[in-house]
């Protein structure tokens, strides 16, 4: 193997390695769906392409009626717990409880509900029982101040940030959507206004594949759509009680871009049609893993890292959200050239075995065979002048019986290999002789 070879391949091991040491170190999750089940006080996991229960993901800590779900920066599983007024942090690979994030009424926190990390890596949760939104430092949990109050906000349920960076806050009271600056929590406007398109009791929001916004309208059944950028109403999306729709909750789009709904009373989630609002079918049948009372949705790595779309409501969209730190698209992995395919694949101007990272590809390694009078591996030497073929017995022994000794490589290769031989004999004869007298 000559230096260059060498050095091709020890960049393209070091390439390999640098790769699944950063995969081995990024917490790389399957997109199942995880549901909050209040009244079981866990965290449920479920089979993203078939709904079937997997396991209990998180519990314990004093977990009391999860609600709101959040996936954080450092990839950590973040959930409310309603009954103690605090925010637990679950290990996001494994489950495992790590800590209580937000202690027990921090900064006033009374009965949490939605919490989403913001643009600013903080941690933003609703507050009802003191009708604000609070903040809290994204590493630490420790209260910061409170980011929106006033302005109509009373009973605060679901929080998303947009696209736009701003704050979306549905409010059970008003019952509509308000809207806040993201990043001073300045009252903006009423986004979606009282009871528009019939809404009443608004929880889960979410911004759909579409642009636009939906809101789950848990006293009529149903989950309405809105104009992305105006909030003005534009359908009933899911029509009451399609499905056996009966109080929805949590709302969420997708890795397929379907619509699931968390349908309380029913103790199910349902899918849905994304772009027609259809009813597909019961993805989660009633009360299977344990589910009670079900709130909010959460898909595993739910941020799509190509469509300019903030998928999961962190605030941060495609590369610039944490969830895709890690995806080949956000870390500039150039493609793999195809060895054997007369293509540029990686835009090198070199094709197939012609480009050096082929260099260790068995296509463009053809093995010299030494005894057919061709040259196999393209380096103009045939058979045994072959420095490959050196060690071939084809080779080594190609002097016996006077013919092919001019083809091995070396000058005076037959006398050599003789004197190699009667060497090789006087050396076996010598360990016979020995282990005979051993034996004696």
């Amino acid at each position: 193997m000559n230096i260059r070879n060498c050095w091709v391949r020890a960049r393209l091991i070091f390439s390999l390695v640098l790769l699944f040491v950063m995969m081995g170190t990024t917490q790389v999750r399957a997109q199942d769906l995880l549901v909050a089940s209040g009244s079981s006080n866990a965290v449920l996991r479920y089979d993203q392409n078939t709904g079937a229960f997997l396991n209990i993901f998180a519990m314990g800590g004093g977990l009391d009626f999860p609600d709101g779900l959040t996936f954080g920066p450092d990839g950590n599983l973040y959930v409310t717990s309603f009954i103690t007024n605090e925010v637990l942090r679950f290990d996001g690979v494994t489950g495992a409880l790590i800590d209580t994030f937000v202690t027990a009424g921090s900064g006033g926190l009374s009965g949490p509900r939605g919490l989403r990390f913001g643009p600013d890596g903080n941690l933003y949760v609703s507050s009802p029982g003191t009708d604000n939104i609070l903040r809290y430092d994204g590493s630490t949990g420790a209260f910061l101040n409170v980011f929106a109050t006033g302005n109509g906000l009373s009973v605060p349920r679901n929080i998303f940030f947009g696209s736009d960076g701003n704050l979306y806050v549905s409010d059970t009271a008003i019952v509509g959507v308000l809207r806040f600056n993201g990043s001073t929590g300045a009252f903006i406007d009423d986004f979606v206004a009282t009871a528009s398109g019939g809404l009443d009791f608004p929880i889960g929001i979410w911004f759909g594949p579409d642009g636009n916004f939906y809101v789950a309208s848990s006293s009529t059944d149903s989950v309405l759509r809105y104009n992305g950028t105006t909030g003005a109403f534009i359908d009933e999306f899911v029509a009451a009680g399609a499905g056996g729709l009966n109080n929805p909750r949590g709302i969420n789009f997708g890795p397929d871009g379907m619509l699931y709904v968390s349908s309380q009373s029913t103790d199910e989630v349902l899918r849905y049609d994304g772009s027609t609002g259809a009813f597909v079918d019961v993805f989660v049948s009633a009360g299977d893993g344990g589910l009670m009372d079900p709130q909010d949705l959460l898909f595993f790595d739910s941020e799509l890292c190509d469509n300019s779309l903030d998928d999961d409501g962190n605030g941060f969209v495609d590369c610039d959200d944490p969830a895709c730190f890690a995806d080949p698209i956000c870390m500039g992995i150039p493609p793999i050239e195809d060895c054997a395919n007369a293509v540029d694949d990686d835009g090198d101007v070199l094709v197939d075995c012609d480009d050096p990272d082929c260099a260790a590809d068995p296509a463009c390694n053809v093995a010299e065979t030494c005894d057919n009078q061709i040259d196999d591996d393209g380096d103009v030497l045939v058979d045994c002048n072959d420095p490959d073929c050196a060690a071939d017995p084809a080779c080594l022994f190609a002097n016996f019986g006077g013919s092919g000794c001019s083809q091995l490589p070396y000058e005076n290769s037959s006398r050599s290999m003789d004197i190699l031989l009667i060497l090789f004999g006087l050396a076996a004869l010598g360990m016979v002789r020995s282990r005979m007298g051993s034996i004696r």
